[in-house]
């Protein structure tokens, strides 16, 4: 099976929208693949779910997720890190305002995100992802901190947990330990490295719509094989 490092993914992104396959598409399937994960987990119907989203493509898969988690009827609050957002964060935001979902914003109301992570039964980290730049700084920093003092939530993350480094499974500061891990398209480098992988826990490969011609690109056959559903065996 192939790993693909950070910068693979990149390129993997740029030819997928190069070749037709619009990023909304992308996070829509990616938000969709969130409830095999919380089947996974045995989280029942009307849990308490908090999504943490960043302000990249990472938190609009969240965002997607959480759309997707409230019509299967769990009760859903947002965590939204930042208040300067990308336009597909955005457009995320206003479909779920349609269904009344409010985010709450951290750097505005950190008390308000305490209490929701404090009563949820399932953190969904989408903070950062494959792009990670560094230790994690800010608000990102301080949810990630606060995910680690809920002793009772289960913890999906997307793509990588928040703060390894996703070529080198390196941690150059704060990061998130999960229970279950969604990676989108293809396994990821850090998967390699024994010790980055245990704070993965279940390891989900998930397809996001893209054909192999594309995945050929990156490295011949590397596409995975998605039909039975396919959840890495643990290392």
């Amino acid at each position: 099976m192939f790993y693909a490092s950070a910068k693979d993914m990149l390129k993997f992104d740029e030819l997928a929208i190069e070749n037709g396959i619009d990023a909304l598409q992308m996070m829509e399937l990616a938000g969709w693949h969130v409830l095999s994960a919380v089947a996974h987990l045995g989280i029942e119907k009307g849990s308490n779910v908090v999504v943490l989203a960043g302000r990249g493509g990472n938190g609009s898969d969240g965002l997607a997720a959480a759309r997707h988690l409230r019509s299967y009827g769990y009760h859903v609050d947002v965590v939204l890190a930042s208040s300067k957002n990308s336009a597909h964060v955005v457009h995320h935001l206003l479909a779920l305002s349609s269904m009344k979902i409010q985010p709450i914003h951290y750097r505005e109301s950190p008390e308000a995100a305490q209490v929701a992570m404090q009563h949820a039964d399932v953190v969904i980290d989408a903070l950062v992802g494959c792009q990670l730049d560094g230790a994690p700084r800010g608000s990102i920093k301080d949810l990630i901190e606060l995910v680690g003092t809920l002793p009772h939530a289960r913890v999906v993350s997307y793509d990588v947990p928040s703060g390894i480094d996703a070529t080198s499974g390196e941690t150059p500061g704060e990061f998130v330990s999960a229970d279950t891990t969604i990676v989108l398209g293809l396994p990821k480098q850090y998967m390699e490295n024994h010790a980055a992988r245990q704070h993965s826990g279940t390891i989900i490969v998930a397809d996001v719509g893209v054909p192999s011609y594309i995945y050929d690109q990156i490295r011949q056959s590397s596409r995975p094989d998605f039909r039975a559903g396919l959840v890495l065996p643990e290392s």
